[in-house]
């Protein structure tokens, strides 16, 4: 069973452009059991759903750190989004603060 640690909104919304025949992009990051990784069982790091008018992007929190080192914009934006709908506000700021603080070593 994996654990939500935030969700945001991305996408056309996160911009203000959406239309009223957008979809919601959701960003989460999820955390799965110390006991998965230690003992080696497979996981998916990502996955994408798809349901009521939701995109919903799904990222293990080792995943977006990754991602966020290598400055992948979407994980940047994932998890710099205003947009902050749900889970722990003090995970949502570090891992913003992460995500700016490698930006300005890379420009």
């Amino acid at each position: 069973m994996v654990k939500i640690l935030i969700t945001t909104v991305t996408g056309s919304h996160m911009w203000a452009m959406n239309r009223p025949d957008s979809d919601i992009d959701l960003f989460t990051v999820f955390q799965v059991p110390s006991k998965t990784i230690l003992v080696g069982d497979s996981y998916e790091k990502s996955k994408f759903i798809q349901k009521n008018g939701e995109d919903i992007h799904m990222h293990e929190v080792g995943k977006v750190v990754e991602m966020l080192i290598k400055n992948n914009v979407n994980f940047v934006w994932g998890v710099t989004s205003p947009l902050f709908v749900e889970g722990d506000e003090r995970i949502y700021k570090e891992l913003g603060e992460i995500a700016r603080s490698l930006l300005s070593k890379q420009i």
